[in-house]
């Protein structure tokens, strides 16, 4: 076996005896499997694989390999960091289905382009706008209202200096922002 096999971006670790390269992804695999491929003859020493029942990453050693202390040291501390790694990514696929569940409110912006002619505005229905946009999750209706209300506070404020610096013209285009509290659809 030799280095070409595995390419650089997928080196994991490096150890004074060996060195762990991640495999390529298999269809419906979550955790991705490693080799320890030995420095001198570029054999593979072991794998290391996520133990769905044990919740860790284990190592399945290759019959007959001679592993040096510190050489076994490494790979423990390796171990470690990967089923780390492994069980922060499980968390974080965790904390986004508890975001979904348990934060039902969304504040989301809209943005409408309106026409203005003898200072008189209405929408262009034609003219192709921004989709809304998610800018929180929030618990209680009360919480998401309240971040709106001083959300929307700033942007008039900052529109306001805008104006101040430089009048609007009359006649012509202008963007309209409004930041609603919605029921989240399951994102």
């Amino acid at each position: 076996m030799t280095p070409a096999q595995y390419p650089h971006s997928d080196l994991v670790f490096v150890g004074s005896h060996c060195h762990c390269w991640r495999q390529p992804l298999a269809l419906g695999q979550v955790h991705p499997r490693s080799v320890l491929v030995a420095h001198a003859d570029q054999q593979v020493l072991a794998e290391m694989i996520w133990h769905e029942q044990w919740r860790r990453s284990v190592l399945v050693s290759q019959p007959g390999t001679a592993w040096p202390r510190t050489t076994l040291g490494q790979v423990a501390l390796w171990l470690r960091k990967l089923t780390r790694v492994a069980l922060d990514v499980e968390l974080c696929m965790l904390g986004h289905v508890l975001v979904l569940l348990a934060l039902p409110w969304v504040l989301v912006s809209y943005h409408v382009w309106e026409q203005c002619r003898d200072a008189r505005c209405t929408p262009l229905p034609a003219v192709t706008v921004p989709a809304p946009r998610v800018l929180g999750h929030y618990a209680r209706q009360e919480s998401c209202e309240e971040t709106r209300e001083r959300l929307q506070a700033l942007w008039d404020a900052v529109e306001h200096q805008g104006e101040r610096e430089q009048p609007p013209v009359p006649d012509g285009l202008r963007m309209v922002t409004t930041f609603v509290c919605e029921r989240a659809q399951g994102e």
